[in-house]
């Protein structure tokens, strides 16, 4: 495996916002972004001896990878649940990329939810291998609910990810998924403590620098 460096210059705004929320997976991803045969293949290991090891590893890889970014890779369902609703127009998601936003729910604790009428509000998703966060915008001339700003006083579900088959993920998130999974396998060795350390500094430094330049917009809340 050779040293892999991928990363590209993405946004930043002027106007920063601190993270107000939870991220909850509800449904995750069916199958992996790449396969066994592919990752021995890779590795230039083709023995059958390890395969359950390597499936672990491909699983590991892929959740550190989504966990450090904030990249959705496959499918998934989420919801965020910021304690209310922001004074300004817009809410961005944690998980990118947006494919579509399922609901958008309100309510107080011990009074029924209230949906969000869709029409009130546009979906941004950014699509292509670079795409940045998505979000939801309030259109013109409507204004988000008035909540009591608590836990999960606002929830909204929706679906992030490139696509539910490997073919739909880029091949730079292929390639860094292969160097995770092939480190596993080459510094799994109680004697290469010093050179794993090494190793995983290169992975962080790496993956940051996927991660998306901004923290969510989600400014000042809207009181009730």
């Amino acid at each position: 495996m050779t040293d892999l460096v991928i990363g590209w210059p993405l946004p930043t705004f002027p106007d920063r916002h601190e993270f107000h929320g939870v991220s909850s997976l509800i449904t995750g991803p069916t199958i992996e972004p790449i396969d066994l045969d592919e990752t021995k293949r890779a590795m230039k290991f083709l023995s059958t001896t390890e395969d359950t090891l390597i499936d672990t590893w491909i699983s590991a890889a892929r959740h550190k990878f989504e966990t450090k970014t904030g990249i959705q890779i496959m499918t998934a369902t989420w919801e965020f649940w910021p304690d209310g609703f922001p004074v300004g127009g817009t809410i961005e998601l944690p998980k990118w990329p947006l494919q579509t936003v399922v609901s958008t729910v309100y309510g107080d604790v011990g009074s029924p939810e209230h949906v969000v009428d869709s029409g009130t509000y546009r979906v941004v998703n950014p699509q292509g291998p670079t795409a940045g966060r998505g979000y939801l915008s309030i259109v013109s001339g409507s204004s988000w609910p008035s909540v009591t700003n608590e836990a999960k006083a606002v929830r909204i579900r929706y679906t992030a990810g490139f696509g539910d088959a490997p073919g739909a993920v880029p091949e730079y998130i292929k390639s860094i998924l292969y160097f995770l999974v092939g480190n596993q396998f080459r510094f799994r060795s109680a004697s290469q403590e010093f050179e794993l350390a090494k190793v995983l500094m290169r992975e962080d430094e790496m993956l940051r620098s996927f991660v998306y330049a901004d923290t969510p917009i989600l400014g000042p809340m809207r009181s009730a």
